[in-house]
């Protein structure tokens, strides 16, 4: 083993761990990461991994997985006091970590909150700022640091009504062509939350006319067009006003 002004090289794969709550390796990137190296050569000692004084991986676990199938030595970097905060703080700035990373990370470590919204997620089908509008979650932005949900603070009270939210959406985009799908998704929060609306007339109205919705529309012109389309055919004192 070497040392050069606090940068460290070794063979010795063995030493190195997995840290608690980090994203699982993919085996697509490590293979990416091979062909890489084998095309411009081995970058690691301009880029090395950082672990903490355990020894676990903070940065760069795909680079190490490349390495170590390479047989290439490990430049490392050991960085006092971290831990698993460190792991998504340093990839909230480098941009590396998903949404999902961060909910897996959150999931592994024992908030089922973050387990509940992985799975809503994916069997409803949504998109996370659309997801985060349904479980009624502040957005700033899926890499912004101050946002609760990369800090480990999401809460959704009320997830009976997300469910619901996110069925009676899907099925209402079942009746479109085709809709920008964020707006259409404030709008039709924005309606079901108003004490007069009923579902049901919604998707009947939606299947004889939901094809006539445009394909792009900001959400209040969304609003007012599915406004219309809850009317439609109604006499004047049979109108409701949703928003």
């Amino acid at each position: 083993m070497s040392k050069d002004h606090g940068v460290r090289t070794t063979s010795d794969y063995e030493q190195f761990g997995v840290i608690d709550g980090n994203r699982k390796v993919n085996r697509t990137h490590v293979r990416e990461l091979i062909h890489l190296i084998n095309a411009n050569g081995n970058l690691n000692k301009q880029f090395p991994i950082k672990v903490n004084s355990n020894m676990e991986i903070l940065d760069g676990q795909h680079r190490f997985e490349a390495l170590k199938e390479l047989g290439l030595p490990i430049v490392y970097e050991i960085v006092d006091g971290a831990n698993i905060n460190t792991v998504r703080a340093i990839n909230l700035g480098n941009k590396n970590w998903n949404w999902q990373d961060m909910a897996q990370s959150y999931y592994d470590l024992g908030n089922e909150e973050y387990g509940w919204f992985l799975r809503y997620t994916d069997q409803h089908n949504l998109p996370f700022r659309t997801a985060m509008l349904f479980c009624g979650q502040p957005y700033g932005g899926r890499t912004a640091s101050s946002n609760p949900f990369n800090q480990g603070y999401l809460k959704i009270e009320e997830k009976t009504k997300a469910v619901a939210l996110a069925e009676h959406f899907n099925d209402m985009l079942s009746y479109t062509n085709e809709v920008s799908t964020a707006q259409f998704a404030k709008a039709v929060k924005l309606l079901w939350t108003s004490e007069d609306y009923e579902e049901e007339r919604m998707l009947k109205k939606m299947s004889e006319l939901g094809h006539t919705l445009p394909t792009r529309a900001s959400a209040a012109d969304y609003s007012r067009k599915l406004e219309e389309l809850y009317n439609h055919s109604y006499s004047e004192s049979n109108r409701v006003r949703l928003f």
